[in-house]
């Protein structure tokens, strides 16, 4: 009668337990990819995948694993709902950043838009296999915790004594980073005006002009 009432308690207890699949599947994921070199960026549609039995974090496109990591290859996670920049990154979202460490040691990262439906559940999913806390909010100096000038700008390094490195990010209320640039030029034309109408008739270049700047800014004279 004992052992019976033991028996009964242990499968009242392992019925209790939680009992979770050993991989989670989340579809209609998008991971973000880069063209090259200031060639903007791609999104490759794909299955975000929690496999708890291996230990790890894939994301699969098209029969292909573009992103495997380890869960104690892990080191950070940052969830984001943005709308800037509109067109960088191909259209506003929720955003989740992945930082991690390769085999090699080396520090990555890899950024996922996540569909808006399944979201929360997916983030809850990720945190409970992993042991990983997702920060929510934006990050104060870059954008989805990802430098800015890899997002939608350029670096420009001096390497000297002294050194310098610059951050170059364009934006615009009317546009994304490329209308920005196509203003920023077409303003240094715009202001030579004044400048030209009062050289002397003939060729001139930009050496023969006086510092071209915004009216009211600064006096050459």
């Amino acid at each position: 009668m004992i052992i019976s009432r033991i028996w009964s308690a242990a499968v009242l207890v392992l019925l209790a337990m939680p009992v979770y699949a050993e991989e989670s599947r989340f579809a209609d994921v998008r991971l973000i990819v880069g063209r090259g070199w200031n060639g903007g960026f791609d999104e490759a549609k794909g299955a975000l995948i929690s496999d708890t039995q291996a230990k790890r974090l894939r994301f699969e496109a098209g029969g292909r694993s573009l992103l495997d990591v380890r869960f104690d290859q892990l080191r950070a996670a940052r969830y984001e709902e943005s709308k800037y920049p509109p067109r960088s990154f191909q259209r506003s979202g929720i955003y989740l950043t992945l930082h991690y460490v390769r085999d090699t040691g080396d520090p990555a990262f890899d950024v996922l838009r996540l569909p808006g439906g399944a979201a929360a559940d997916l983030l809850a999913v990720i945190e409970r296999d992993t042991d990983i806390r997702i920060e929510r909010g934006p990050a104060a100096s870059s954008f989805l915790g990802i430098p800015v000038h890899l997002a939608v700008g350029n670096r420009v390094e001096v390497t000297g004594e002294p050194s310098y490195a610059l951050d170059l990010c364009l934006s615009s209320p009317n546009g994304d980073h490329n209308h920005a640039g196509l203003v920023a030029t077409a303003m240094r034309v715009v202001n030579a005006i004044p400048a030209v109408v009062a050289a002397e008739a003939g060729i001139r270049t930009t050496l023969d002009l006086p510092l071209v700047t915004g009216r009211g800014l600064y006096n050459a004279g």
